[in-house]
């Protein structure tokens, strides 16, 4: 019973961890994005598609959050993609593309000036960019999402192990009631 209680607790910590990063990341995501909009002057039809993106994607890390807490069977799936979308930080040719929910530490190349190498660290934030003329070429890795990537796998390997014991618990206890 000692393994299965410890296996519950980490179940449990790992899952609040994953779920209110989630959260606080697109509350902060929102927090920021209130705060970018009352700078913003005029709004185009191409910005305000951009903004409603941002707005998509930080109620989806919220959404992921509250899956994982609440159980939802696709709560590890849809975090997973939250997550994969906020691996790279990529500007090739003036465009850029650049997405955290929650915290970003990044490293990687501008390509275009020596291999330059780049550290990026990042509170809740989204970048996209056209810019015409620019010959940049920059990739940058975001570390953040693969220890995501961690704990949702350490989890759904423990609950897992989880249902396992407790297959076994319910067998031993049938078998003890049929003699």
């Amino acid at each position: 019973m000692d393994e299965r209680f410890e296996i519950k607790y980490l179940i449990n910590r790992n899952k609040n961890i994953l779920g209110y990063y989630q959260i606080i990341g697109g509350v902060l995501g929102y927090l920021i994005f209130i705060w970018v909009l009352a700078q913003i002057g005029t709004i185009t039809g191409l910005m305000l598609l951009i903004l409603l993106l941002v707005l998509i994607l930080y109620a989806f890390s919220i959404y992921c959050g509250y899956s994982i807490l609440k159980d939802k069977k696709y709560g590890f799936d849809l975090s997973s993609l939250n997550f994969f979308l906020q691996i790279f930080i990529i500007a090739i040719q003036g465009v850029k593309y650049e997405y955290t929910s929650g915290f970003s530490l990044a490293a990687g190349l501008d390509i275009e000036n020596n291999f330059n190498f780049q550290f990026k660290a990042m509170i809740s934030g989204f970048n996209f960019e056209i810019k015409h003329n620019v010959d940049n070429f920059i990739i940058m890795i975001n570390i953040v999402p693969f220890i995501a990537f961690y704990f949702i796998n350490k989890t759904e390997k423990l609950i897992e192990r989880d249902k396992a014991i407790e297959e076994i618990i319910n067998k031993n206890y049938l078998n003890c009631n049929d003699k």
